[in-house]
């Protein structure tokens, strides 16, 4: 990976319909990194990518690949790779012909496009399925097809639109993975669109959450996860417990005037955010009291609701964990917000 932008996006503006779907929204993305576009339905980031290859031209601002400014090209003359959500497979055509397809329209020879297939699809690791189509074969390899028929062209930027949501929840981890270790050994800069934050915290390198059209939080998966800039974030991503709190030197206290202590919170009058990992329940009498009012099991850990001072939070706990009744939590860590304000403090 190197320091010089990949693809830069500035002041990007779209409006459909009468609303502002992308707001004067700037992206840098570096060469060889692969960033997720994150955010709930309508947020504009399928929006975005679709400016990004082409497909829709932006009210204002720029596009630039590898400092070259693309904002007028069309989609075919854009070093840009676009892998639908639908895979766009032809099902009357093999792999093969499905990922030569745009190499012949480029009039490359057969010598030429055997090789350039060959490699593809080695790469993605269907070089076994070179004669199926794509109905003989499972969806996730038809994803890698996909990814093949954009990969073999060489594109400067890989754009991947909600890749994986027509996949079964299994399968939807294992393509990922795949995705991941493809765009790792490629270098191709990628830009992932996704609703799904785990999806999106195991594959990025960097995670844009957008919001009503703008970025809200820029960053790795860990601090996004771990330090969320925004209410919106703190919330979107991830479990989180919110806590109404009057936070003073003597220790944070809520609504119904039970004190608790939280590490590194701002004194005033405050929202809490809390992460359900961050609440440990202890025996009674070693911590806040609380009560266990839900125990729900999930496999491998267990989501426990707790009533402490008047409000009710999630705490994680082991599965072998049977917490019920009275009980006790502590508080490791949070983040604060001012109850009529966006910005954290961590």
């Amino acid at each position: 990976m190197t320091d010089a932008p990949g693809l830069s996006l500035r002041g990007i503006t779209k409006t459909l319909g009468g609303r502002k779907i992308v707001d004067n929204l700037d992206l840098d993305v570096n060469a060889g990194e692969l960033i997720c576009l994150l955010g709930p339905s309508g947020c504009g980031k399928s929006t975005t990518l679709r400016m990004i290859g082409g497909f829709m031209n932006p009210d204002a601002g720029t596009i630039a690949v590898r400092d070259r400014d693309v904002t007028a090209l069309s989609p075919e003359r854009r070093p840009t790779g676009m892998v639908f959500q639908n895979y766009a497979l032809w099902p009357h055509m093999t792999v093969f012909q499905n990922v030569a397809f745009g190499l012949q329209v480029r009039g490359l020879s057969k010598a030429e496009i055997r090789e350039k297939v060959e490699t593809a699809v080695e790469l993605v690791g269907l070089s076994h399925h070179l004669r199926s189509r794509p109905g003989q074969i499972s969806g996730g390899e038809q994803q890698r097809a996909a990814l093949a028929r954009s990969i073999v062209l060489e594109p400067d930027v890989l754009l991947l639109d909600e890749p994986l949501s027509n996949l079964d929840a299994k399968l939807r981890v294992r393509v990922r993975d795949e995705i991941r270790e493809i765009q790792r050994r490629s270098g191709i800069t990628t830009v992932f669109v996704t609703h799904d934050q785990e999806e999106a915290l195991a594959i990025a390198d960097r995670i844009a959450v957008m919001n009503a059209g703008r970025i809200e939080q820029y960053d790795a998966p860990d601090p996004v996860y771990r330090q969320p800039a925004t209410r919106f974030v703190a919330n979107f991503v991830g479990t989180m417990n919110f806590l109404d709190a009057q936070v003073t030197s003597a220790g944070c206290a809520l609504r119904d005037g039970t004190v608790i202590q939280v590490p590194g919170v701002r004194q005033g009058t405050r929202v809490l955010a809390i992460r359900p990992e961050d609440v440990r329940l202890v025996e009674h009498g070693q911590g806040i009291p609380a009560r266990v009012v839900r125990d729900v099991p999930l496999g491998h850990y267990r989501d426990v609701t707790v009533s402490v001072g008047g409000q009710e939070l999630h705490a994680f706990t082991p599965s072998t964990a049977r917490p019920a009744g009275e009980v006790a939590v502590v508080f490791e860590r949070a983040v604060d917000f001012a109850p009529d304000g966006e910005t954290a403090h961590v």
